[in-house]
């Protein structure tokens, strides 16, 4: 077994731990949900191998974990709040904590560490689940899969969309797990740094595990680009007379707010999980005292310019990080002229049709 070092894993690990763990969850599953898995045959035995899965909910982790035929090490979002329940599963069983869209940390070497030890490594390379759909793809799986020389296994999860709420409501979900085919590295281990070859390897990947979802269940999801996104203020006096100052978000500022605010579970993060207090933010279509959304906005940017510049961009891509940096400036200015005033952040989005609409709805 090779040496490890600080930036490494000896793979494999806490083997009597996660065999129990392992164990216990697929009783609980036996319960709890209706599990089913297609393609058991197309999965190898043993590493090096990179296993990749569509991301729409907390849970697809958790069932990577428990019914794959091997024992991997999941690279999981270190910068999001974890419920404790979660927290104490995670830290028994072990996991590649990731600081997402933060280069030159230590996640990439701890992946390499195993997978040159043949070990197996779990990934999403939607990177996130705060969309539903047209996610970017993000080129770490296919940059580890030249350096390792691993082979990929891509995997449709079916199903897992608020499955813990439901098993909690005791109406045991049907979830499915369809195996795809390996695919072989892009590239060999030593050819030069290629962008545009590892994107476009990546996004293959990525559809290869797409491929495996029937056409029914991506119709359950709306794309970004099929809705149309806005974002306005509303401002009020101390009568609750409504003002009509004038707007000077940009169409493109709107939209990206639109977005920003189409989850709150982005902004939630910056909350919950890294307790700045940015409440205010939070109740979009209820009046706040301008000057509270004025010092809320300023929280944010001091999170973004001294602890993780790129909380936006890694989510949505450096031009709609911009574009959201620069309406928040907006109304963050507005805020601070208004004075004693309140002012309500009214964000909205609307399908392109009635059939997508219905769509919305549910989500």
């Amino acid at each position: 077994m090779p040496e490890t070092s600080p930036a490494s894993i000896r793979a494999p690990r806490r083997r009597l731990i996660r065999l129990v763990l392992r164990l216990l969850g697929r009783l609980v599953g036996l319960f709890a949900a209706r599990m089913r898995i297609v393609g058991r045959e197309k999965s190898p035995r043993q590493g090096p191998l990179i296993v990749i899965a569509n991301h729409v909910d907390e849970i697809d982790g958790f069932i990577l974990s428990l019914y794959l035929p091997f024992v991997g090490e999941t690279m999981v979002a270190a910068d999001l709040p974890i419920p404790w329940l979660a927290r104490v599963i995670f830290t028994l069983y072990g996991f590649i904590p990731v600081m997402r869209g933060m280069s030159g940390g230590d996640s990439t070497k701890l992946a390499l560490s195993v997978l040159e030890q043949k070990g197996v490594v779990i990934l999403f390379p939607e990177g996130g689940i705060w969309r539903t759909a047209n996610k970017p793809v993000h080129t770490g799986v296919a940059w580890l899969s030249q350096k390792s020389q691993a082979a990929v296994l891509p995997i449709g999860l079916m199903g897992t969309r608020k499955a813990l709420p439901n098993m909690l409501r005791l109406k045991r979900p049907k979830i499915e797990m369809h195996i795809g085919a390996l695919i072989p590295p892009p590239l060999a281990p030593d050819a030069p740094y290629n962008k545009a070859a590892l994107q476009a390897a990546a996004n293959a990947m990525m559809a290869a595990a797409e491929a495996l979802i029937p056409q029914q269940e991506h119709q359950q999801v709306i794309a970004f680009d099929t809705m149309t996104l806005d974002f306005r203020t509303q401002v009020q006096d101390a009568q609750g007379r409504i003002l009509t100052p004038e707007s000077t978000l940009t169409s493109v500022q709107a939209q990206a707010l639109g977005k920003l605010y189409y989850d709150l579970s982005i902004l939630e993060t910056l909350w919950k999980g890294n307790k700045i207090p940015i409440q205010v933010l939070l109740q979009p279509h209820t009046p706040q005292p301008a000057a509270a959304v004025a010092e809320a906005i300023d929280r944010v940017f001091a999170y973004l310019e001294t602890e993780y510049e790129s909380f936006f961009s890694y989510r949505f891509g450096k031009a709609d990080d911009e574009a959201m940096r620069q309406g928040f400036r907006v109304i963050q200015q507005q805020a601070q002229t208004l004075g004693a005033v309140s002012m309500t952040l009214i964000p909205s989005a609307v399908a392109q049709d009635a059939e997508q609409e219905k769509v919305l709805e549910r989500l």
